[in-house]
């Protein structure tokens, strides 16, 4: 029996060291696995029969800080093979503290496992068109390779970016970092060629407001990503495939339009990896298929509340048959 943050149900992890940025909000999911003692298999379900109930909750060591609290522990499709899961959730002003689990069995006893979590406050770096030359989709490639050894390990990178036109692929590789577009009057950053994300350190690219176009004869890819994506309040049109998210990746979308495409939102991946299941207010318009479900990680349920439907030859090709929500999606 053990806990652990992990999709590794033999490894158990009595501290869990939480990066955190000073104005951050964060949810992870703690896990309770069961092993069978003798064969290692999974126990789970003949232990929770014996089980009355179980809670979760955090000791803070010292006092202060914003609170952490824990969602209540169930089983749960993003981790199949955990007896229970519960969402732990904090800021970056939270303190170091225990995680505590009970289990009350139905025979009286009580089992306890604890977790210590300590939260360690990591670096913000901003840089803006307005201070580094980042005007042009060749700079900015220089500037990315430039900053991969200046910038230590585990800092959050921001990268502001002008609302001109990039001209050409970018990579964005080795680290995670955080793009910002911008606008002023009628312009906004355009990139009118690929974005490729191949990151490999595990966090999440923020890639916001921004606009990637392409040629429109339906050639090439907008953003392809075998690394975690999220997109905010962009624009993604005029390709083979608008978002191609492959390998063991997570792509979420918010607020984005994905317009004239062959396939809008292309979910090509496998493995236990989950970021966000809620894909709220974009707009799915004109595209031969709106978003193609060929293989996505684990068997959460995809919501997309108030996403508009429009004018698509097809609006979902659930292949893989995933499960997802679509009563607060509006089709026309």
């Amino acid at each position: 029996m053990l806990v652990n943050f992990s999709a590794d149900r033999y490894e158990p992890m009595p501290e869990k060291v939480q990066p955190v940025e000073a104005k951050g909000e964060y949810r992870i999911p703690a896990r309770l696995y069961i092993n069978h003692k003798a064969t290692g298999a999974n126990a789970s379900g003949m232990f929770l029969q014996k089980v009355s109930d179980i809670n979760v909750q955090f000791v803070c060591q010292n006092g202060g800080g914003d609170p952490v609290t824990a969602t209540e522990p169930q089983p749960d499709d993003y981790a199949p093979e955990a007896a229970a899961v519960s969402y732990v959730d904090f800021t970056g002003a939270s303190k170091d503290g225990e995680l505590l689990w009970t289990i009350h069995m139905e025979n009286g006893d009580t089992i306890k496992l604890r977790q210590t979590i300590r939260f360690e406050q990591v670096k913000t770096y901003n840089y803006s068109y307005e201070d580094v030359d980042i005007r042009t989709v060749e700079s900015l490639q220089a500037f990315l390779e430039e900053i991969q050894d200046k910038v230590e390990e585990k800092a959050v990178i921001n990268i502001y970016l002008a609302p001109v036109v990039y001209d050409g692929n970018l990579v964005i590789e080795g680290r995670s970092v955080n793009i910002y577009g911008s606008s002023s009057g009628s312009s906004r950053t355009i990139f009118n060629d690929t974005i490729f994300i191949t990151t490999d350190d595990g966090s999440i690219t923020y890639i916001n407001d921004v606009d990637i176009v392409g040629t429109g004869d339906s050639t090439g890819t907008g953003v392809s990503t075998m690394s975690k994506v999220h997109l905010t309040g962009c624009r993604i049109s005029g390709f083979k495939t608008g978002v191609l998210s492959y390998g063991e990746s997570w792509v979420n979308l918010t607020e984005c339009t994905l317009e004239n495409n062959n396939v809008g939102f292309h979910f090509n991946s496998v493995g236990d990896t989950v970021t966000h299941t809620q894909y709220t207010d974009n707009n799915f318009i004109n595209n031969n298929t709106a978003i193609l479900l060929e293989n996505v990680p684990t068997e959460r349920e995809i919501h997309f509340d108030g996403c508009l439907f429009s004018n698509n030859g097809v609006d979902i090709d659930n292949r893989c048959e995933h499960a997802v929500d679509l009563t607060g999606a509006i089709f026309e």
